[in-house]
């Protein structure tokens, strides 16, 4: 027994990291598989419909390279582009780089000049694909003599910050690369000081500038932080401030609630990305779902969301409104609603879209509400309506798809804060920066993160690329021991670049807050609670916690920038307009304008001419007056008396067989006819028998005859050999029959 207790011991020494091996593969074979699956339909899809991806012209551009130096597809841009120059190189790609680099050592193989700009400090960017090796070492290497041993130029001159922000940033990354390496994961990386190895600046700005580094107590010590924030926030504007010259920095889009929270029940004025869509607005979302609601009114949760919403807008408790006994039904008029709103529901319904907006912000008193999200709605409506979106269920079917995606311009020097995560913030500057949650993880958590590997065991090669979960106690007494390592040195590189990035956007001030807590190498606040002390900052206890400082608080030391004096422009109506304004949608007769019986008629006729070249059938003429309606082209007394004088037409016993439906109906088609166009009101085809129409406003003229027999004989060219022509006079109600 014991014998066999020991070779089942030696047996699993032996074998557990081929178990652990497998373990590590079969955790997330399933979804590669689908991965796999979803990426051919992918191919099928673009086959199919003769698109591709944006990220497929580098593929494109690899298969057609081919490995050659210089192929012929870039020697035709070489003799172009003679001089090149690749800003952001750090986040350059293996693909892009493969594709670029035939056509920089062409370049330079002809004498020509190749600026090549990047900061390995700020490549934070690899879950793109961006690879900072590249700049730190490979380009070397891949342009072999054409890299001179003069041709590195570094920039160390720093003219954005104030000299105690340069000092700080100085100090601090010259110490935390190596104490990185506290993480028993990375212990033994060397990256992390060849890539901060020359990250000292000169400060070329004036003395002054201040570092403030806050560790608070506790659980709650993010509530301690932000009420910092907003304390600082006030404090700064005392100084000289304004909000436009603050930038708050997050770590991630979570965070951005918290702050952006706080901001609103402050009533300071803040900018972030979702904060700029127009679905973020209760008003702009009422309107819509007002718009629904006319549509169909028997959606019990759009009703509760009205109600809810309204009485939002309007300073009123909804839970009285919305708490109804079992069996009860709600409705809007338990909320309030306006009783216009259902005494005008049919007239709103017939409303052009714009028209119907404007109607109902009228209707429940929201003038005094206006803001820019719902101008920006209304300049949506519009610019969807030249589209043909023009009914309210066109345009609220693209909305369901697009709306999330529609977001308000603001001024770049608006008065306000921005909220950015620090991924965004690279390239931006401000007189303050504030880190309020400054403690992200130096390595990412195992159970979300994952990446790939092309190192895979000799039994698995037909896989090529895995899927691995980030787990060091299982991948480092595995196979993929060292493809941990190595992704463990990359993800800390990365948050070193992040922090990099973030504590160099400010130039006067930088405010960083972080729990306290204990030494360590897990998260960036450990290191930073070991190092504030040696880089020379100042401790003073606060309530709650510990505050490190570096230079004095002081006002506002740059020019001031450029905020915007723009007014917003409300052009919300006090009253309906439509009672006021009548718009004339044609202009053939400049005496129309006069108000005469004649003039009338020929609008009036006018208006008839229209409406027929959209009639097919008797049965079309309902439909296409209610579309005149809804687009706001004619409004209910023109629509009646237009639907009038057509009935009057079809009491005409020919023009009753003309729109029964029995013909092949073309309506102001177009014909060429020896060398000119031609183009007949209404041409109906049956057999060989073809009928040309041509409405008429005016009186009788020869002119008429002579331009339907025109139509007629580019109709007998066609090969059509029984062909006949009539005018129709619409006031008085004429039909005249043409001869060839």
């Amino acid at each position: 027994m014991a014998i066999l207790g020991n070779e089942a011991l030696h047996f699993i020494l032996k074998e557990r990291k081929n178990y652990n091996t497998n373990r590590a593969v079969l955790r997330n074979i399933y979804a590669f598989g689908l991965l796999e699956s979803l990426n051919l339909q992918l191919k099928d899809y673009r086959d199919e419909h003769n698109v591709m991806l944006i990220s497929d012209t580098n593929r494109i551009l690899k298969e057609v390279l081919n490995e050659a130096d210089a192929p012929f597809l870039f020697e035709k841009l070489g003799s172009s582009y003679k001089h090149i120059m690749i800003d952001e190189f750090q986040d350059t790609s293996n693909f892009q780089w493969n594709n670029l680099r035939p056509l920089i050592i062409n370049a330079l193989s002809e004498g020509h000049e190749v600026l090549i700009v990047g900061d390995v400090k700020q490549s934070i960017y690899r879950f793109r694909g961006g690879n900072m090796r590249l700049l730190l070492s490979q380009i070397r290497q891949d342009l072999g003599a054409f890299y001179s041993a003069d041709a590195d130029k570094r920039l160390v001159d720093n003219y954005r910050s104030l000299s105690q922000i340069v000092s700080f940033n100085n100090a601090l990354f010259a110490q935390l690369p190596a104490a990185l390496k506290t993480n028993d994961s990375l212990s033994n990386s060397e990256l992390f000081e060849l890539a901060f190895q020359d990250h000292a600046q000169q400060i070329k700005k004036q003395q002054g500038g201040f570092v403030q580094v806050s560790f608070w107590d506790d659980d709650l010590w993010k509530e301690a932080s932000v009420s910092h924030l907003m304390a600082k926030i006030a404090q700064n504007i005392e100084l000289g401030y304004s909000y436009g010259d603050m930038l708050v920095l997050v770590n991630r889009n979570s965070e951005i609630p918290d702050v952006a929270n706080a901001f609103l029940q402050a009533r300071v004025p803040f900018i972030n990305g979702d904060s700029l869509k127009l679905s973020q607005s209760d008003l702009v979302v009422f309107v819509l779902e007002l718009l629904a609601y006319l549509q169909t009114d028997n959606d019990d949760v759009r009703l509760l969301n009205l109600m809810v919403l309204y009485c939002r807008l309007k300073g009123k408790a909804y839970q009285p409104v919305v708490e109804t006994r079992p069996g009860e039904r709600i409705t809007l008029q338990d909320a309030g609603f306006p009783p216009a709103f259902f005494e005008q529901m049919h007239r709103l319904k017939q409303q052009s879209l714009f028209d119907l907006i404007c109607e109902l912000l009228i209707i429940f008193d929201f003038s005094n509400q206006s803001d820019i999200y719902l101008q920006q709605l209304l300049d949506l409506v519009l610019e969807q309506g030249q589209k043909g979106r023009s009914s309210v269920s066109s345009f609220l079917e693209w909305w369901e798809k697009e709306g999330d995606n529609q977001t308000v311009a603001t001024s770049e020097h608006a008065n306000a804060i921005r909220i950015l995560t620090i991924h965004k913030s690279k390239g931006l500057e401000a007189p303050i920066v504030f880190i309020p949650f400054t403690n992200w993880q130096i390595l990412p958590p195992a159970q979300m993160h994952q990446f790939w590997t092309s190192n895979t065991p000799e039994d698995m090669q037909e896989l090529r690329f895995i899927p691995l979960d980030f787990s060091k106690g299982l991948l480092m007494d595995s196979h993929f021991a060292d493809d941990y390592l190595r992704e463990a040195e990359e993800s800390a590189l990365d948050i070193l670049n992040k922090t990099y990035v973030a504590f160099t956007r400010p130039r006067e001030k930088l405010y960083l807050s972080a729990p306290a807590t204990r030494s360590g190498g897990q998260s960036i606040h450990q290191l930073l609670v070991d190092l504030v002390e040696d880089i020379g900052m100042k401790t003073t206890e606060t309530d709650g916690g510990m505050q490190w400082e570096l230079g004095e608080e002081h006002e506002k030391v740059s020019g001031t920038d450029s905020a915007s004096d723009a007014e917003v422009l409300k052009i919300y109506p006090e009253d309906s307009f439509l009672e006021k304004l009548s718009i004339r949608n044609d202009s053939e007769r400049f005496f129309m304008l006069q108000q005469t019986e004649q003039a009338r008629n020929i609008t009036l006729g006018n208006q008839v001419h229209d409406v027929l070249s959209d009639v097919l059938m008797k049965e079309d003429l309902p439909v296409v007056l209610r579309q005149r309606v809804q687009a706001g082209e004619f409004n209910q007394e023109i629509a009646r008396e237009v639907e009038k004088r057509i009935e009057r037409l079809f009491e005409e016993e020919k023009l009753c067989d003309w729109f029964s439906g029995d013909y092949e109906v073309y309506n102001e088609r177009t014909l060429w006819f020896e060398g000119r166009e031609h183009k007949p009101d209404r041409l109906m085809l049956k057999g060989e028998k073809a009928i040309v129409v041509d409405y008429k406003k005016e009186v009788e003229s020869e002119a008429h005859q002579q331009q339907v027999k025109r139509y007629m004989h580019a109709i007998q060219a066609m090969g059509y050999s029984n062909v006949s022509g009539f005018l129709v006079y619409v006031e008085p109600v004429l039909i005249r029959e043409v001869g060839v």
